[in-house]
This record gives structure tokens, sequence and C-alpha cells, in this order.
């Protein structure tokens, strides 16, 4: 557990970097870490699976493996997208719909904030979910 944590969190830096060095990378780090991240827990959930004894039949290894990819990426892509939409939507629909002024630093590092949040949602997806 404490080396998986520190493989994740060597994944998540290595994304971040890359969107803080590549000013023109819009969301490409946080797609190629959320599939990275989606690998990661499908093999995680495969160790802690319900049907990973040999004893079981084929259809139940199936059907295990089946929800435990299901799982991954409903983690995975749900983590993904509330860190999106708090990042992203949120405030723009608060300024749209009321008089609330978005921050001055916001405005200026709006790609860099959405690429490092969904990033590190990521990363606390993919290490603390069991």
């Amino acid at each position: 557990p404490r080396n998986e944590a520190l493989v994740n969190g060597v994944i998540a830096l290595v994304c971040i970097a890359w969107a803080l060095k590549s000013p023109y990378a819009q969301l490409q780090p946080v797609i190629t870490a959320a599939i990275i991240f989606v690998i990661r827990l499908v093999q995680k959930l495969g160790r802690y699976g319900e049907a990973s004894s040999p004893s079981a039949s084929r259809e139940e290894q199936s059907q295990a493996s089946s929800k435990r990819l299901a799982r991954g990426f409903l983690m995975t892509f749900g983590s993904l997208g509330m860190a999106l939409i708090l990042v992203k939507w949120l405030p723009n629909a608060l300024a749209e719909s009321t008089s609330f002024m978005l921050p001055r630093w916001y405005m200026l590092n709006i790609t860099t904030i959405t690429n490092v949040v969904p990033i590190a949602a990521l990363f606390v997806a993919a290490t603390l979910f069991r």
C-alpha cells in the first residue's frame, strides 16, 4: 500500500509537471492520468476482488472482472468529473448567474488549475479507494 501510493504520486507529479511545462496542453495530461489511473484501479481491485480465487468458475471470474472494470471507470471518471465541475463549471456558472466576480489569479491560471486539480483528485481516488 505504501509503495502503491508512491507510484500513484509519481504518476500524478509527472502529469502535473507536463501540465505546468506545456502552456498549450489543455486536457492531455488529465486524459493521460485518467487512463493510467483506470488501469491502476482495475489492477488494485483485481487483487482485492471477490472472485480472484482459482476455484471460482469462468463465469464468476468474468463477471467479477467486468465489475472491477466498471468500478475502476466509475471511480476514476466520477472523481474527474467532480473535479472539473468544481474547478471549471461552478465558478463560471456563479459568475454568469450572479454578480460574483472571479479573481484575476483564477482567470489567469484557469488552464493550470483545470489540469492540476483533476489530476490531484484522480491521485486521491486511485490511492484511497479499496
